[in-house]
């Protein structure tokens, strides 16, 4: 059965987001990024969907969930042995993406940028937080289709007919191309993992504005389309 969550109440990491625009706590610059943080959580209208989704085999090469079998040696990784997952879509909203996209001058139109993708990050945030209160299980980590090379993009097909009509109630819908609309939505699966599995420990992207790790030196071939930078 999907959960889906609407009327997400929409707050952004001030300290976080100055750090990643490169703007100083206070002056002008400041005051205006706070300006249109403020703008942005007021028009945001962030919406997730997920299922508690029982794991039926773990294969060498990935994993059946909830009857659909989805191929990548990072889900063999990260799903052995466990009992259930949660599978999720996870969206910024088109309203967020009609305000950062009203901007014309550059630096503003940056700044919206980055400030939806922060947007879309504390609609993951809320999610991951509803799900550890409800089902517990410990910590939650996300792997995200075509973040790396362990799980390939194409493989949000999958999602996709996993939730069906559930996509379409939170409004997110995904081209041929594997394009999701609206741009700050994430697909992916939530799981169990005292180890702290996070993507960005194995990316080595030299700028993103919402890296959540460093990179470890495991390289795993990232290929930059975990959502959180794009």
């Amino acid at each position: 059965m999907d959960t889906v969550l609407e009327g997400i109440t929409l707050t952004i990491d001030r300290d976080a987001l100055r750090s990643a625009l490169r703007v100083a706590p206070e002056g002008r610059e400041a005051d205006r990024v706070e300006s249109m943080t403020r703008e942005a959580e007021t028009a945001g209208r962030p919406a997730a969907v997920y299922r508690a989704a029982h794991i039926d085999h773990v294969r060498a090469d990935g994993a059946d969930i909830g009857g659909i079998a989805f191929d990548g040696e990072l889900i063999a990784e990260n799903l052995a042995g466990q009992a259930y997952a949660f599978p999720f879509i996870a969206t910024g909203g088109a309203e967020i993406e009609a305000w950062a996209n009203s901007f014309t001058e550059m630096l503003e139109r940056f700044r919206a940028d980055v400030i939806a993708t922060f947007a879309l990050a504390s609609a993951v945030d809320m999610l991951r937080n509803h799900i550890e209160d409800r089902h517990g299980g410990g910590p939650l980590s996300m792997m995200n289709p075509g973040s790396l090379e362990g799980w390939r993009i194409a493989e949000q097909k999958k999602l996709f007919a996993l939730f069906g009509a559930s996509a379409d109630r939170i409004g997110v819908s995904l081209a041929d191309s594997m394009l999701m609309r609206p741009l700050k939505s994430l697909s992916g699966i939530l799981f169990s993992s005292s180890e702290g599995f996070i993507n960005c420990s194995r990316c080595k992207r030299a700028y993103c504005p919402a890296r959540r790790a460093p990179f470890n030196g495991e390289e795993s071939g990232a290929l930059g389309g975990c959502g959180h930078g794009a």
